[in-house]
């Protein structure tokens, strides 16, 4: 189709034409534009659009290789045809994120980059003493929005990202133990006769272990477990909690060793959940007998053992629960250390080797109780977990009657 002459001849003819404008990857509508054969006549105005792409034209072949014309041209109709629109990309825009170290040391370029295309963020090389990285935030003190490290996103404005950080804790313990992390708190002259503490069962990371296991309890007499030995009177009560193909379960349990040859037992019938309030005790009864009983403060159930007679589960405060099985052959008489423990039970058949130890994040122990007239918690009497020259667990903090256990590995 010929381009317009410099004047406009009247019309020649009564004969039309028709010219059908094709998006060609815009979007939108336009009427085709049907005008007398051999007149000058302007381009219909173009109406698509097309997102990231500027219109340039149209062009009688969808790949800008027929004749071309632009918006609005005057033309003259000689044939029906079809008319592409042509496009080019838009001048890109960019946006630039600078890093701040917030605290950190070292230095890193700004990333600039176009807008709205998803992109890696540059891995961090900020370093804190005493501090581990942990992401990106659009705020300093982390109010704002967050990244991970390397993550994918797009940039839809120029901004500063701070460098978020968690402070390493500091691992103060005095003894250490394969599978052991708390207090041990040893009498110098008279039996224990009483150790009672509550806990929080914790919610564990079961994508970052996914088969594993802790143990959480307070007894007696386990100083020698502690120390590697084989010998000595202990009975204990707690939660295990088990990260099983990714998904956390809770029992509650009693142990006393050695007159049990079962081993530890655990409770049925006596449902807990991530979150909820135990209270656990270890005592000797007024009449002699000894007892261990661990509450679930959330649904209202007690277990319990009382040896000469039997264990089992019932309400709390209640004076009778319902046999889960016999403890006529269990008997007890004390020992001379108090624990309040986080505990790695997967100690594996081969020496040395260990199965592995759930990402439980922090137990935090309150409201200890003890037959001791006079007590405080020592770092003498403190209890971490190293395995293969690893601190997997170590308690971090205390107070008169608490205390709390990190989990710091692997």
């Amino acid at each position: 189709m010929p381009k317009a002459p410099a004047s406009t001849p009247p019309p020649v003819s009564t004969t039309t034409a028709t010219v059908t404008f094709n998006a060609n990857g815009g979007t939108g509508t336009m009427a085709p534009e049907t005008e007398y054969l051999n007149v000058s006549v302007a381009l219909t105005t173009n109406t698509f659009t097309r997102t990231g792409y500027t219109f340039t034209g149209w062009n009688t072949a969808a790949n800008g290789s027929g004749t071309g014309f632009t918006d609005g041209e005057l033309v003259q109709f000689t044939a029906s045809d079809t008319f592409y629109a042509q496009w080019t990309v838009s001048a890109p825009t960019t946006a630039t994120v600078t890093f701040n170290a917030n605290g950190g040391t070292g230095t890193m370029a700004p990333e600039t980059e176009y807008l709205n295309v998803s992109v890696a963020l540059t891995t961090n090389t900020f370093t804190r003493t005493g501090y581990t990285f942990t992401g990106w935030n659009t705020a300093a003190n982390g109010s704002g929005t967050s990244f991970t490290d390397g993550e994918l996103v797009q940039f839809t404005a120029s901004a500063t990202f701070y460098a978020q950080w968690t402070a390493v804790p500091t691992v103060q313990f005095t003894n250490s133990s394969v599978n052991w992390s708390g207090y041990v708190v040893p009498s110098s002259s008279a039996l224990i006769t009483d150790v009672e503490g509550d806990w929080t069962v914790p919610i564990l990371n079961c994508s970052d272990t996914p088969d594993s296991d802790v143990s959480i309890w307070v007894g007696i007499g386990g100083e020698q477990w502690a120390t590697g030995g084989s010998s000595g009177a202990l009975l204990q009560t707690g939660v295990t909690s088990d990260c099983a193909n990714g998904i956390q379960q809770n029992v509650g349990w009693w142990y006393v060793d050695p007159s049990s040859s079962a081993g530890e037992l655990n409770f049925t019938n006596f449902p807990v959940a991530p979150g909820d309030e135990i209270q656990s005790s270890v005592f000797e009864t007024t009449t002699g007998v000894w007892q261990t009983e661990v509450t679930d403060v959330n649904t209202g159930l007690s277990a319990y053992m009382v040896t000469g007679e039997s264990w089992g589960v019932g309400s709390t405060g209640a004076s009778t629960f319902t046999d889960q099985g016999s403890a006529v052959n269990i008997s007890y008489s004390g020992a001379y250390t108090a624990e309040w423990i986080v505990e790695d039970p997967g100690v594996a058949a081969a020496p040395g080797t260990y199965f592995p130890f759930a990402n439980f994040g922090s137990v935090t122990f309150s409201d200890m109780r003890s037959s001791f007239s006079s007590w405080s918690l020592t770092p003498t009497e403190e209890w971490g977990i190293v395995q293969d020259g690893a601190t997997l667990a170590a308690p971090t903090s205390s107070t008169s009657d608490g205390f709390t256990v990190n989990y710091t590995g692997p």
